[in-house]
């Protein structure tokens, strides 16, 4: 069975009508089209606007996990971070993805930025 749905980014102001083939378990994703661009992405396809989002999400779990002291337990047994440790993010001008770190971490910027740069491209800790 194929169903489609609108997925809206956290990142940016577009809108994906995304495919699902819900004959698989669990359903796979086998399309997508932007239905609603925001200026940053006029020319962009789907796969570059969901790649953006997915860095956005992988940064901030690496940041989780290097972090232990922002984390806190979920009721589902994952982590998450403490309410008011969340790492705040904006893109600068070329869609650079910028980090600001909470303050009870903000003498590991280095550090961070380090681990960061052999993951990840196009990232800024502050």
């Amino acid at each position: 069975m194929i169903k489609k749905q609108i997925w809206r980014p956290d990142t940016c102001g577009c809108a994906i009508e995304q495919t699902f083939d819900y004959s698989t378990d669990p359903a796979t994703l086998v399309g997508g089209e932007v239905v609603e661009r925001c200026k940053e992405h006029e020319s962009d396809t789907h796969e570059v606007i969901m790649l953006e989002n997915q860095t956005k999400n992988r940064v901030l779990g690496e940041i989780l996990n290097l972090h232990t002291e922002l984390q806190e337990a979920t009721e589902e047994g994952g982590v998450t971070f403490k309410k008011g440790l969340i790492p705040e993010w904006s893109y600068g001008k070329n869609r650079e993805l910028i980090i600001k770190l909470p303050a009870v971490i903000a003498d590991k910027v280095d550090d961070t930025q380090d681990v960061l740069d052999a993951k990840f491209e196009n990232v800024s800790i502050e």
